[in-house]
């Protein structure tokens, strides 16, 4: 399809995973025949929200989607493109690219929920320094005498009063 043009150059930006996954959908969009009446929407929706959307749909699923909202969405997107401030801002389709990447969030989190994604939770690290509870926020007196008996060096300004 030529209109797959419209894409590219978003692919060439974008890191290697997304870019991969992004690749995908236009593949398995290459492939559908459903595409065939409408893939100039297709192609500018997908370009609008390749950087926005999650990565973890499959791509017959996310098609899907796609597909399905520009066909529930046809008359407000071309109301938008045909509007003379499309050509030089093409965010003027950002209301209706931002309400299909919240589709797509809101599959992935379903799925997600449902246990058919598996996500990789972060490793967290917790470092704790060891202390006394009684003593803690509160200074040691004993501390402050053991500092100024302390022989400072020069370059720290002699004495630590």
């Amino acid at each position: 399809m030529a209109h797959k043009a419209i894409v590219i150059n978003l692919l060439e930006r974008l890191e290697t995973e997304r870019a991969e996954y992004l690749a995908g959908i236009v593949s398995t969009l290459d492939r559908d025949s459903r595409t065939e009446e409408s893939s100039h929407l297709i192609y500018l929706v997908l370009k609008q929200c390749g950087r926005d959307v999650p990565t973890y749909l499959p791509n017959h699923e996310f098609v899907d989607l796609l597909i399905n909202f520009i066909d529930r969405h046809r008359h407000e997107i071309y109301k938008l493109i045909y509007h003379p401030k499309f050509t030089w801002d093409q965010n003027t389709l950002r209301p209706v690219t931002d309400s299909f990447t919240s589709l797509v969030v809101d599959r992935v989190l379903e799925r997600y929920q449902s246990g058919e994604i598996p996500l990789e939770e972060p490793t967290m690290y917790c470092c704790r320094w060891p202390y006394k509870e009684l003593d803690f926020p509160f200074a040691n007196e004993d501390d402050s005498e053991e500092l100024e008996e302390l022989d400072w060096p020069k370059y720290a300004g002699g004495h630590a009063g």
